[in-house]
């Protein structure tokens, strides 16, 4: 015992004592493929490793604060005090998401580096990261935090440079492929996420950021020649334009400072997700269980779904309807009766919103919520950002008046009071149980984590870009599925009938503006974006010339249960599969390239017979050589048989793309059909705390979900055995808990209550 006891206090003070000797310590990702080494030297440094080869330069990690007075440099001759590692592996459910869960398993190192701060260190195997944290006590200026991204192999690079390099104030920016870090003009940065490719290695390294709270958000910037990055960040703003509510609170001038803050607190996480292949980013979450986790506030009420829109089209339609109607640029209203109009299609099409933009009036907004309601289509207005600031009784009155969502508009800026605005608005729309779209917002962070009723953000070149410039491409489409959405879910407002070649597009400033692409790339963009609120931006009127769009748009959701991408190149193509509950959706985007594309239909379930709706190019037309133009419009509408084994090859236009429903045949029948009255069984065993399915022999895959009597899912660990499938729940509270079970031909739900 006494041996015992000495041997435990030796252990003890090895490892909690000073380890001054060491100069490097790693965490690995639980499958050991990539490294994080920090270093410490003169300076605290960072190192990527990959397959056991280094991905970058050793490079520095730093702070300068100051604290009265008295300039303190965080990562300075560091020493570490106390290294502590932890193992996580969990389940992160997902609200209007692209998955119903995600898998969070990492290891973390906690590099305690004095009185002063910590570091922080993640490794998962999609990526790792790194975060700052200072225990200074009392207040604290931030003079600058020192980041620099030095890749080996001199990589190709993908960057949304910042146009205007005074304001900081812009996110709908088109990316640009530079063929080396060295191409990077000097002063020139750009907004993450960033991504660089080592062709030598064929790894991709995607520099992001995340839990990006009360802190401005970090620029790319090539602040010398050579080959790296550094980290830039807009300064604390001195004087700003606030003479009304109206103000867009612009930036006048600011001060030589990033930040005042707390001097006990975490930073924002500095992340790298390392790909193999591009497509890995189309359906990558790392950014999404880097930020904080949900607020602690009921979030049941939250919806997502497709909503019509008059915005993109300036409300312009066709022929004598009774009301007056776009376009409004001539200083027309907008009218009860015209937005009726539009509730009336959003019914028609199943839709569940209708987003009411700029020029809807207080006047008749109750009336037209109430009459939305009859029709169960929720309304979401537009609003200027600063009136969710300075005015919380006007969100009780949109409460008031039925009104479901907010989209508010023109943030343009990052710095660290701009990062405030976010979850103060996000917190106060969830006080009166209301949706909130950012539009004119910063890049996202997976602000959605922490509050899942943000539905979506812009930060991105939408559809309304074709009224002044011809950014919203497909070139741009082709990146901004592996870089853009990486944040969160994007207000593309896709959906445009005015489809038009490159050579046959001009930008046209009022009425609907022509698209850019094919309309079968259209179309497309419902499913390889991810679109919580999925904007249906073309006139009705001209929906309703083509009925074989509607048909499509009728069906297409906008929250998934699952995602697989199935191929991909950054700037050059997009394939994903995505399914909602026994249905699947697959959209193929091309940039201006002609190509063919392969689907593989494995995903689907083995031994059911599908029918799939499939929109395609037709190039022959589009890609016309007798016309000047081309025809973007035409495509091919049509029904097929399907199964697991099936395989097709789309041939895509220049700026083309394809989309199908996929879903079981109704007229199918087989012993499956016939043995629906075979009921799946289910029962609970108090001994060792266990639920069983039992699942009739014809059944080869179930999905059992669980949830308590609030309707909050859980997702236990289960083992399937030959049948039954035991689910352990001993770590679950006492109480009454909903176990349902559904397969391809079966459903069935049970209340079981465990002591």
């Amino acid at each position: 015992m006494k041996k015992h006891l000495i041997l435990t206090i030796a252990l003890y003070l090895t490892a909690t004592l000073p380890i001054k000797a060491q100069e490097e310590y790693t965490v690995s990702s639980p499958n050991g493929s990539l490294e994080l080494k920090i270093s410490m030297r003169d300076t605290l440094s960072y190192q990527i490793f990959a397959d056991g080869e280094a991905l970058s330069e050793i490079s520095p990690i730093a702070m300068i604060v100051e604290r009265n007075g008295r300039r303190i440099t965080l990562g300075e001759n560091p020493a570490v005090e106390k290294c502590s590692r932890n193992s996580i592996s969990q389940k992160i459910p997902m609200h209007l998401g692209e998955n119903d869960q995600i898998d969070d398993t990492y290891n973390e190192m906690i590099l305690d580096l004095g009185s002063l701060y910590s570091l922080h260190c993640r490794a998962y195997d999609e990526g790792v990261a790194y975060r700052i944290e200072s225990k200074i006590s009392g207040s604290i200026t931030i003079r600058n935090e020192i980041a620099e991204f030095n890749f080996k192999d001199n990589p190709q690079v993908w960057i949304a440079y910042d146009e205007d390099k005074r304001t900081m104030s812009q996110w709908e920016l088109p990316y640009k492929r530079e063929l080396s870090v060295k191409s990077v003009k000097t002063g020139d940065y750009g907004i993450n996420p960033c991504f660089f490719r080592n062709n030598k290695k064929n790894i991709g390294i995607t520099v992001i950021e995340s839990d990006l709270e009360n802190y401005p958000g970090m620029y790319l910037l090539k602040k010398e020649a050579g080959n790296k990055l550094v980290g830039k960040w807009a300064e604390y703003p001195k004087k700003i334009k606030n003479d009304s509510k109206y103000d867009s609170q612009a930036v006048l001038e600011r001060y030589d400072y990033i930040a005042l803050t707390p001097g006990v607190r975490t930073y924002p996480w500095r992340g790298f997700i390392i790909s193999r292949d591009d497509s890995e980013l189309m359906n990558n979450d790392l950014i999404y269980k880097l930020a904080k986790p949900q607020v602690e506030r009921d979030f049941s009420w939250i919806s997502a779904g497709r909503t019509a829109f008059e915005w993109l089209h300036d409300g312009e339609l066709e022929g004598d309807l009774g009301f007056i109607y776009g376009p409004f640029g001539d200083g027309r209203p907008h009218t009860l009766e015209f937005y009726k109009y539009y509730v009336d299609f959003a019914a028609e099409m199943g839709f569940e919103w209708m987003t009411c933009d700029a020029g809807w009036g207080e006047e008749y907004i109750k009336e037209l919520c109430t009459y939305a309601k009859s029709k169960n289509i929720k309304i979401m207005v537009w609003s200027y950002f600063n009136f969710l600031l300075v005015d919380e009784p006007m969100l009780a009155r949109f409460k008031e008046w039925g009104i479901s969502g907010v989209k508010a508009d023109f943030m343009s800026r990052d710095d660290q009071v701009a990062s405030g605005w976010i979850p103060t608005m996000a917190e106060r729309c969830a006080k009166y149980q209301l949706m909130l779209l950012l539009h004119g917002c910063p890049k996202p962070v997976a602000w959605h984590r922490t509050y899942p009723n943000i539905i979506s953000y812009e930060a991105v070149t939408g559809e309304e870009s074709n009224k002044w410039n011809d950014n919203c491409n497909p070139l741009y489409h082709t990146v901004i599925p592996f870089l853009r959405m990486l944040g969160g879910a994007m207000d593309m407002t896709p959906g445009s009938l005015r489809n038009k070649t490159r050579k046959g597009w001009t930008w046209k400033g009022t009425g609907a503006p022509w698209s850019l692409g094919t309309r079968a790339h259209q179309m497309a963009q419902y499913v390889v974006y991810h679109q919580t609120l999925g904007f249906v931006s073309d006139a009705p009127t001209e929906y309703r010339k083509f009925p074989e769009i509607m048909e499509f748009l009728k069906h297409v959701p906008t929250i998934w249960n699952e995602t697989k991408p199935l191929q991909g190149k950054i700037g050059e193509f997009a394939v994903m599969a995505r399914r909602s509950d026994k249905e699947w959706y697959v959209g193929g985007l091309s940039n201006w390239t002609e190509r063919t594309l392969d689907v593989d239909f494995s995903f689907l379930t083995p031994g059911i017979p599908y029918k799939a709706y499939i929109i395609e190019d037709v190039p022959e037309k589009n890609n016309d050589t007798s016309s000047t133009t081309g025809d973007a419009t035409a495509c091919k509408c049509h029904t097929i048989d399907v199964t697991s084994q099936t395989r097709m090859s789309f041939k895509l236009a220049e700026g083309g793309g394809f989309v199908m429903r996929i879903y079981p045949d109704p007229n199918y029948t087989s012993v499956k059909n016939t043995a629906l009255r075979e009921k799946v069984q289910i029962w609970y065993e108090q001994n060792n705390e266990s639920i069983y399915v039992q699942l009739p022999e014809h059944e080869l895959t179930a999905d059992i979900h669980l949830y308590d009597i609030t309707g909050r899912p859980f997702y236990p660990d289960y083992t399937k055995k030959d049948n039954p499938l035991c689910i352990s729940i001993a770590q679950l509270s006492r109480g009454y808990y909903c176990v349902k079970c559904t397969t391809p031909d079966l459903s069935q739900s049970k209340l079981i209550y465990k002591n």
